[in-house]
């Protein structure tokens, strides 16, 4: 069973679709919509009635009624492939926004160690020449074991030693609990502490 509009819920009606048209026409590409369909349409909403539309336009009433109709099923699709449209897009960039997102986190990363690094180089050229850091681990009472440890990871002087704390050093490949007491010990001999 058809329901039929009564005076005010119409008003209302058109009053909407008004706006929503007034809203999308324009966002509706040029070559999608004529001009007299754009016409139409807009007049068809705003006076409520095809007769004296058809007239004003110099049409017959159910020429102007198909027009509309037309024109509103034109407008539809146009909305709906550009709601599409906009969706497509929006996922892309919102993907592209997350991968920009933890490259930029990788970057700040990256920035902080070697920001760390300089700042250790920079402490490093500042030591004096006879400071007890420049001694070569070679020179120290290492066992053999240890300093094939710290050579394979670069570590050549005691400066180098002190760069690492215990808990880094018990990750080093070989090196176990009894290898980090041992740098403890020699380190203490040189009034040196691994870090915490």
């Amino acid at each position: 069973m058809k329901k039929e509009f009564n005076t005010l819920e119409s008003r209302f009606i058109i009053k909407n679709c008004k706006r929503f048209l007034d809203s999308i026409v324009p966002l509706i590409p040029e070559n999608i919509l004529t001009h007299r369909q754009k016409y139409i349409l807009e007049v068809c909403i705003s006076k409520n009635n095809f007769h004296s539309v058809a007239e004003t336009c110099n049409l017959g009433t159910n020429y102007t009624s198909e027009i509309f109709k037309k024109s509103l099923r034109v407008a539809s699709i146009s909305c709906l492939k550009m709601k599409k449209d906009y969706d497509e897009n929006f996922f892309s960039v919102q993907k592209e926004n997350e991968f920009l997102k933890k490259e930029n986190s990788m970057l700040k990363t990256e920035i902080l160690k070697l920001n760390e690094k300089l700042n250790e180089k920079l402490a490093f050229d500042s030591l004096d020449k006879d400071s007890v850091l420049l001694i070569s681990i070679y020179d120290t009472p290492m066992s053999v074991r240890l300093l094939n440890v710290l050579k394979s990871n670069e570590i050549q002087i005691l400066y180098d030693v002190l760069l690492y704390s215990k808990r880094d050093y018990l990750k080093f490949r070989n090196l176990g609990n009894k290898s980090v007491d041992e740098l403890e010990e020699v380190l203490e001999e040189y009034g040196l502490k691994l870090k915490n």
